[in-house]
């Protein structure tokens, strides 16, 4: 008897922590810095940008927490999410202008996921691959294409500006129109001089028409 017991307690929590293993998804944190060598080219992710301030956000958690805890964990869908506050990079790659945003990437593919789904309809749209009917963003703005890269290191230094005095900004725009203005005139200048060498030369170098000689004449006795 006490052996069958035993036997049931053990059956029942080996299966205990398969359903546990099976059951779940871990949501990690994506940032400037690890966003590259994490998301890999063949990877299947699911992406919240969010902010701590931000109100919807606050709402929108909870859910989306949810749909980590619904997900079976043999899923190959990873899910994320990215602070804008300190990832400015990633914001500005995927063009974020409202908060929460969602997004889908399938083998660097992104799509944007309407965050008013609740936590059933998500799970369907990952496990069912609903996604596949969402059209592709367009690959030459794309998070991953060049003028993403570029558009997020343009982010990060609008960021970095921002923690600048106004003062030291605004000083800094001067000083660098001015050096533009500056560098215009000098080469302007240098392009008229070159030009009036350049018809001094021309001038000197023309061969003048020889005056005629005068005749003597000569005197018939």
């Amino acid at each position: 008897m006490k052996l069958t017991t035993y036997g049931l307690l053990l059956l029942s929590l080996a299966a205990f922590v398969l359903c546990e293993k099976n059951a779940g998804q871990e949501i990690i944190q994506l940032t400037d810095g690890n966003f590259d060598s994490i998301v890999g080219t063949s990877d299947e992710w699911l992406v919240e940008f969010y902010a701590p301030w931000c109100g919807a956000c606050k709402q929108f958690g909870p859910r989306y927490e949810a749909v980590a805890r619904t997900l079976p964990g043999d899923l190959a869908v990873k899910l994320a999410k990215v602070d804008v506050d300190s990832s400015p990079g990633l914001a500005s790659k995927f063009f974020v202008t409202r908060l929460p945003t969602l997004f889908h990437i399938k083998d660097h593919q992104v799509r944007q996921v309407d965050t008013k789904l609740n936590v059933q309809d998500i799970v369907a749209f990952l496990k069912d691959k609903q996604w596949e009917n969402i059209p592709v963003w367009n690959g030459y703005f794309s998070p991953f294409s060049i003028v993403g890269t570029g558009v997020g290191y343009i982010g990060i230094f609008m960021k970095k500006l921002s923690s600048f005095p106004p003062w030291a900004v605004y000083t800094g725009l001067a000083v660098t129109i001015l050096l533009i203005i500056v560098s215009f005139g000098v080469a302007a200048s240098q392009g008229m001089g070159s030009e009036e060498d350049e018809d001094a030369s021309r001038s000197d170098g023309a061969k003048t028409p020889s005056s005629p000689r005068t005749r003597k004449s000569r005197k018939v006795d």
